[in-house]
């Protein structure tokens, strides 16, 4: 079971949405766990209704505490107000970040709450929060990449994380908290917080898996990341990992648009075949304001706004490629991995009643190329990554075969 609190969550989203995850069962519903990460509070004209077409379910922002608390004592969140009125208009959801310091306590926004007196103004401002959004369809995560530019050490997150979680929990008992939103994998950095028993605060084990291998490469890190945690699980109860950042720069490696294309669809599903039940990809758009040009290509859609078109920006391939996935997939739940962990390509299986549909890819452009798949006999339809149609393939002898590429391809049986 998850823990009470996204359990409480999940009924939430059940009454609002009509949907759920089952991370236990290796059984997640298409699309309730896939989100993007964004950075705005007040989305431009036709800019939300662009979002939901690509059928995400979440937003993930920063909710920053020097933007929100400008005088000792006084919260003013009428901005993130907005910015969730625009997220259930849609009806999706949010994961808001408690972070960064702020120049009235810490010196600086950069500067991490590390006093008691920091701390306590820290936590003072996170519980307002949370007893401001109560009822609303929001996760708290505790700070963004704590182990990242020397925001904090271990044991100084550790402390402010759990009061932290006490003082919210007080004014909010139903809140969902996560934490620590981790830079890398390194799970190590979290032994301070679990042996203070933070996992008893938390509702999910958020972790940054960034790469630029090939997503797959990411399950043997979950599955490590799963042994570190596992000694400090609360008593039956079991605290997941979520994917809570996590894309590819359109030029990373030499790379381009339709390589992000590819892996923005291999990475969620990877996340879902591991049963990790909340992905987030980073980024919404392109930031062309950014001084690192590698750090500007990461959108699924370009940077510039154009409003009154049909999409106010203009897409990428991974726009479409998202869409795709979601429209194949959409209340289907994954079932079961068909391909050994070892092999360089993949197939998963997704299922709703008697409705199945495959998704298959080779990791790399070398090894095994086509695949035999044991099916009913009949005819097979097929998409690519990008909603492409695909010749059909008919089934012979209980056998259908399918050249692999490393763009995910979706099957299904004709009329089904």
């Amino acid at each position: 079971m998850f823990h009470i609190r996204l359990c409480m969550l999940i009924a939430i989203c059940l009454l609002f949405y009509g949907a759920c995850c089952r991370a236990e069962t290796g059984m997640s519903t298409v699309p309730e766990g896939l989100g993007v990460n964004i950075h705005f509070t007040r989305p431009l004209p036709g800019e939300m209704r662009m979002l939901a077409a690509t059928g995400l379910k979440w937003v993930r922002m920063d909710l920053l505490w020097a933007a929100t608390e400008q005088h000792p004592g006084r919260y003013k969140l009428s901005a993130w107000d907005q910015l969730i009125q625009a997220v259930q208009r849609q009806h999706m959801r949010a994961l808001l970040i408690l972070d960064y310091g702020n120049p009235l306590h810490t010196g600086s926004a950069a500067d991490f709450p590390v006093t008691r007196m920091q701390r306590k103004a820290f936590t003072r401002w996170a519980a307002a929060a949370a007893g401001h959004f109560q009822g609303k369809p929001v996760i708290f995560e505790m700070y963004n990449e704590p182990n990242g530019m020397g925001h904090a050490t271990p044991t100084e997150y550790a402390r402010l994380a759990l009061e932290t979680g006490k003082a919210i929990h007080r004014v909010n008992p139903r809140a969902v908290y996560i934490g620590p939103a981790l830079s890398g994998m390194n799970g190590q950095w979290l032994l301070p917080s679990l042996k203070r028993g933070l996992l008893s605060q938390w509702a999910a084990v958020s972790v940054h898996p960034y790469r630029q291998g090939a997503p797959e490469t990411v399950s043997a890190d979950y599955r490590k990341l799963e042994r570190l945690l596992s000694p400090y699980q609360p008593k039956g109860k079991h605290i997941p990992i979520f994917s809570g950042e996590w894309g590819y720069s359109s030029t990373w490696m030499k790379g381009n648009n339709l390589r992000q294309a590819k892996y923005l669809v291999r990475e969620f599903l990877t996340n879902l075949a591991d049963h990790i039940p909340l992905s987030i990809w980073y980024d919404w758009r392109n930031d062309a304001k950014n001084p690192n040009p590698q750090e500007r290509h990461f959108g699924m859609v370009k940077y510039r706004y154009h409003p009154g078109g049909k999409w106010v920006f203009t897409p990428k391939p991974a726009f479409f490629a998202c869409r795709e996935l979601i429209h194949r997939l959409r209340g289907l739940r994954f079932h079961r991995t068909l391909s050994p962990q070892s092999a360089r390509w993949r197939l998963l299986v997704f299922i709703a009643g008697k409705q199945r549909v495959w998704v298959a890819w080779k990791i790399n452009n070398t090894g095994r190329k086509t695949l035999s798949l044991t099916v009913k006999n009949g005819t097979y339809n097929r998409t690519d990554f990008l909603g492409h149609r695909l010749p059909a393939v008919v089934a012979a002898g209980g056998k259908l075969h399918i050249d692999l590429s490393t763009g995910p391809q979706y099957i299904w049986r004709k009329g089904k």
